[in-house]
């Protein structure tokens, strides 16, 4: 059996297409059962927050068929060390650049799996897809230009990667140009009810969580569907992905 280590990127690039599918309401259970996971593996990281990125966090619009989770940890952490954690429950380290490290879960030798993420593990703070998501999430008319190009540069780099990530460089930074302009997500703070070893909530831009919504005995009040609410419990942060829910499912 090839080892993906042993493969040229070529390979990988034909043996892992770029492949857009119509939005799926399986993107935010996928999300979520992954989340409780990593939540479990990196139990004894400080300043552990998890969030739903990527287009699947972006409601009604094409994406890959592809999860991505965003791991930011505290800047006291060792953020290869983390890594070698997941590693050695059957994540794939991708790459990794300065304080940036992605691996995956779902790339096989005979190609993607039936779920299929890209954890993108980084310190508190570098976290601008959050901002991107929440934005778009915000701005369907936005949504629907990056769906256009996205699917405009799928047809043209289908085996190119870079290409294709490439193709999409000005509009992600107009984008972000916009988003940062909205406020740092943690700026606001609200306290609410939580029993001993249960949850506070952060308010910030844009977001919220629909598990809340299911014990209204946990906090106060519902959120309001214009913040962005982090949940602490036994020191994993956990981030809705989600300003706007159908159905009771994520945005995806």
């Amino acid at each position: 059996m090839t080892d993906l280590t042993d493969m040229s990127l070529e390979e990988l690039w034909e043996l892992f297409p770029i492949a857009l599918v119509a939005p799926r309401e399986e993107w935010g259970r996928q999300y979520a059962k992954m989340e409780e996971r990593l939540c479990g593996l990196l139990a004894e990281v400080r300043g552990l927050r998890i969030s739903h990125v990527g287009s699947t966090a972006i409601e009604g619009i094409w994406a890959k068929d592809i999860v991505d989770v965003l791991v930011e940890v505290g800047p006291e952490e060792d953020l290869d060390a983390v890594a070698r954690t997941l590693e050695r429950n059957g994540f794939l380290r991708m790459s990794e650049s300065g304080t940036r490290i992605s691996l995956n879960w779902g790339y096989t030798p005979e190609g993607f799996a039936d779920e299929v993420f890209h954890v993108h593990l980084r310190f508190q703070g570098d976290d601008d897809e959050v901002y991107f998501r929440d934005y778009l999430n915000a701005h369907p008319e936005a949504a629907a230009e990056y769906e256009t190009l996205k699917l405009a540069l799928w047809r043209r780099h289908e085996h190119d990667r870079d290409a294709y990530t490439e193709g999409k460089t000005a509009f992600v930074r107009q984008v972000m140009d916009a988003a940062l302009h909205r406020g740092r997500r943690s700026d606001v703070e609200e306290d609410v009810r939580a029993k001993p070893g249960g949850f506070r909530m952060l308010q910030g831009d844009v977001g919220h969580v629909q598990s809340l919504q299911e014990d209204p005995g946990r906090i106060s009040r519902k959120p309001p569907p214009s913040a962005d609410v982090f949940l602490y419990r036994d020191g994993c942060e956990t981030v809705s992905c989600s300003s706007r829910t159908s159905g009771g499912r994520t945005s995806s």
